[in-house]
């Protein structure tokens, strides 16, 4: 259904998070403190302070952000990320237990580093948009922030400063503004489907009051004039009246 779906909307959404990320120049500064940090120093300048992937490690890393790229599924792709994410985790030495925020943001954004692929920055925004909000809590929501959030912090470095191992205040606005956003959406989306479920047994009542010889007959004598102010002087027009009033379903 993605590939269906998504194949040929994905030239023009890439197409237009390209525009929107030249014009305020953010895909410029990312791909140049990209190289700059991939230079040398990364690891101070970004404040590791834990173990990273060693260079095969890197590799595997890599490889799973060009899968990432290739596939138009969202599902697929944050289920990629995480495969990423653990990664990280198990370099650390960490894998199932808890990691500080201060510690994970520094490794992963050294791996993203490494890895010096900018068009991830991309990938991340297509994930946050197109994914359906149960996959946006537990750990995929966690990573999916947790790698938008190494990306912006890579991308606002200045100079040779050090990093400063947190959000930017723009960061963090743009991730509470998404958050609200798709909490609302979240929440339209569970509305429609408790009248759809309304509707559906709303009609299965009104099926269930009459037989199918009963229904067949109703349609195929069906009088539109009837009205509930009208004369009730058959058992059949009864029915009919019955079932209609029961149809009346209002739409979401």
């Amino acid at each position: 259904m993605f590939s269906c779906v998504l194949r040929p909307l994905r030239a023009p959404l890439e197409k237009a998070l390209v525009a929107l990320h030249n014009r305020d120049g953010s895909s410029q500064r990312l791909t140049q403190n990209l190289l700059r940090l991939k230079g040398g120093g990364a690891m101070e300048r970004l404040g590791v302070r834990s173990g990273v992937p060693d260079g095969r490690g890197v590799e595997r890393v890599k490889q799973k952000l060009v899968l990432m790229q290739r596939t138009h599924s969202p599902v697929d792709k944050v289920l990629l990320l995480l495969q990423v994410c653990k990664c990280v985790h198990k370099s650390m030495g960490v894998l199932g237990q808890e990691v500080s925020w201060e510690d994970f943001l520094p490794a992963l954004s050294y791996v993203l580093v490494e890895c010096n692929r900018p068009h991830t920055l991309l990938e991340v925004e297509y994930m946050m948009e197109l994914l359906e909000p149960s996959w946006l809590g537990g750990e995929g929501g966690y990573y999916l922030t947790s790698v938008f959030a190494s990306l912006r912090l890579i991308q606002g470095l200045d100079g040779e400063q050090p990093a400063a191992g947190c959000l930017t205040p723009e960061a963090q606005e743009a991730l509470e503004e998404w958050s609200s956003r798709r909490s609302r959406e979240a929440q339209r989306q569970k509305e429609s489907q408790q009248n759809q479920s309304s509707r559906r047994c709303s009609l299965h009542r009104a099926a269930t009051l009459i037989t199918p010889v009963e229904m067949s007959n109703i349609w195929s004598s069906w009088d539109p004039h009837v009205t509930r102010g009208g004369p009730l002087n058959t058992p059949m027009v009864e029915v009919q009246l019955q079932v209609k009033l029961h149809l009346e379903v209002p739409a979401a």
